[in-house]
């Protein structure tokens, strides 16, 4: 009896645990957290992510248990038929977590590509990006000679939120010389976020200085994946959830925009290690020292 309840319960808690992998590793690129949840909520469990890997260490640890339980010398008089079926609940278990854990890995590898195009934009309350880049191209332009940050984002993905609230709090509350910084947020529909969410998202920034760019066909993305050489092997990686740095000269000249001075990013299907994963406070630094840098040239 005391090995049929070991068994079941170290088979239940793997299969609990793997549950709860299986819904951080979803809630960062679908918007159903964001729909249950709210955006806060949303925000919050995008940060509590990063215990996915934690969680399924602790699967294969319990199941380990229970194969030691099941599989070990048994003991005078113990039940052999019963044991059967114990260890076949075992086996059936591992099978069960280890589907579950792989796929709640997959939704990140598998988020690279826009899902949605040519969303209703009748109500769109950002700017709207059109097949010229405009009017981002002549915002970045006119505003040469201040630093200037750019954010690519779906308003409804969770990971990007994430971002979003780690700039508003992270970031820009950091900076000595906020006055010399511009911000362009862009959004795209990648995991069907659209113009209606953009509101929400803006407000993890807590400021008014910000300007937002709403892109429903979902072109600007493909456009700076190439510009910015993003690839998982051959495959190009769609440009969401990147977070550039422009040094004041930076001029946007021809069809493509400039290359930033520094990028960070939220895609873990990324090969090139150059660019490195997003951290707010990095940023941050990464951002001062841009300033410090310029305003040394001034002097």
């Amino acid at each position: 009896m005391e090995e049929k309840r070991a068994t079941v319960g170290v088979a239940s808690s793997a299969l609990g645990l793997s549950a709860l992998a299986l819904a951080f590793g979803v809630c960062c690129v679908s918007p159903w957290a964001v729909a249950l949840l709210g955006v806060a909520g949303a925000v919050l469990l995008a940060r509590l992510a990063f215990v996915q890997p934690y969680i399924v260490g602790a699967t294969i640890i319990l199941l380990g248990a229970g194969f030691w339980v099941v599989y070990r010398r048994p003991i005078a008089g113990c039940n052999l038929a019963q044991r059967r079926k114990l260890r076949l609940l075992v086996w059936g278990a591992a099978t069960l977590v280890i589907v579950i854990d792989i796929a709640s890995f997959a939704p990140r590898l598998l988020a690279q590509s826009p899902q949605a195009e040519g969303l209703d934009s009748s109500s769109v309350q950002a700017a709207l990006l059109n097949g010229g880049d405009q009017p981002l191209r002549d915002d970045f332009n006119s505003d040469r000679g201040f630093v200037r940050l750019m954010i690519l984002v779906d308003p409804r993905c969770p990971e990007c939120l994430r971002g979003l609230a780690d700039v508003g709090e992270d970031v820009l509350p950091k900076l000595p010389n906020g006055e010399h910084i511009k911000l362009y947020v862009v959004y795209e529909p990648v995991i069907g976020g659209s113009d209606k969410d953009i509101p929400a998202a803006a407000e993890l920034l807590h400021t008014t200085l910000a300007r937002h760019y709403w892109n429903p066909t979902g072109d600007f993305g493909r456009q700076m994946s190439q510009v910015l050489g993003l690839l998982h092997g051959l495959r190009p990686v769609y440009a969401w959830d990147v977070y550039m740095i422009y040094p004041p000269s930076a001029v946007w000249n021809g069809q493509d925009p400039p290359q930033p001075s520094y990028l960070m990013h939220q895609l873990p299907g990324l090969d090139n290690q150059k660019f490195p994963l997003w951290d707010g406070e990095i940023f941050a630094r990464e951002v001062k020292e841009t300033l410090a840098a310029t305003s040394e040239r001034k002097h």
